[in-house]
């Protein structure tokens, strides 16, 4: 069983957290899972067993080799790990409006993956 927060309860919780900001003259960055495509571009994991990932969440899709075994920055500019760091350039048709569209592009493609199948198109947990 999976628990999950719902879009409502996402909007609530940002919403408080801006509000609350707001009060000392403070802005609220957020990237709380369906507001961040941050990761694919820029981040990467190591796993337990040394296999390194763009994402620790997208898993076989984003594995891209062994630390110990190959070199970190082949495996950094490989084919596979552009693949992924580029999923957050891909135009999101349904978004483009959206006012919030330029930091978001669509969300998190693991979350589109869990909720999907798919890690194209837009965050099924976005209220927007």
């Amino acid at each position: 069983m999976q628990i999950r927060l719902t879009s409502e309860e996402y909007k609530e919780i940002i919403q408080d957290f801006e509000n609350e900001c707001n009060k000392h003259g403070m802005k609220l960055g957020h990237s709380f899972g369906i507001k961040n495509h941050n990761c694919c571009s820029q981040a990467i994991s190591l796993t337990a067993n040394g296999t390194l990932r763009n994402c620790p969440y997208l898993r076989e899709y984003s594995n891209l080799g062994s630390f110990f075994n190959e070199d970190p920055i082949k495996l950094w500019n490989s084919v596979a790990s552009m693949n992924i760091r580029n999923i957050s350039n891909l135009e999101v048709t349904e978004c483009i409006t959206c006012k919030v569209y330029k930091q978001c592009r669509g969300g998190c493609p693991a979350d589109k993956l869990l909720d999907k199948g798919t890690l194209f198109g837009k965050d099924s947990l976005c209220w927007l």
